[in-house]
């Protein structure tokens, strides 16, 4: 049985593949309204969506929240929901990833486009001479 050191030659640590794949994913900007749920969808605590990335996000919460370590982000928005556990917490901040797939659920999708005819003064299409 071969053992692993904890190392590498040069002494860094070693990287595991999903680390190393979630640095490769450079993390995007957001500002969107999240809910937070848990206990069967019980409790709900709101958040803002600060940044994302593939594996996960960082929430910030309006006042210091108590957010178990999982539970289920909906982005109301996007029509996403997704199950998340929490990486790290610093103040008002939690940094989570994905542990499921993120579900849409296009019924609930907030549309976001406006419709033209509702902007755009329409038109007479009567000719007066």
């Amino acid at each position: 049985m071969s053992s692993q050191s904890e190392f590498n030659d040069d002494g860094s640590s070693p990287v595991s593949d999903a680390t190393a794949e979630t640095e490769r994913d450079p993390r995007r900007r957001a500002f969107k309204a999240g809910i937070v749920s848990y206990q069967n969808h019980t409790i709900t605590v709101d958040c803002i969506i600060r940044d994302t990335n593939s594996g996960g996000v960082k929430l910030k919460f309006q006042e210091n929240a108590m957010v178990p370590d999982r539970f289920m982000l909906t982005i109301p928005i996007e029509g996403k929901k997704v199950d998340c556990q929490t990486v790290w917490r610093k103040d008002r901040e939690i940094g989570v990833e994905f542990i499921s797939e993120i579900q849409v659920d296009q019924r609930n999708l907030r549309a976001q486009s406006i419709d033209l005819k509702y902007i755009m003064p329409r038109k007479s299409t009567i000719r007066r001479t």
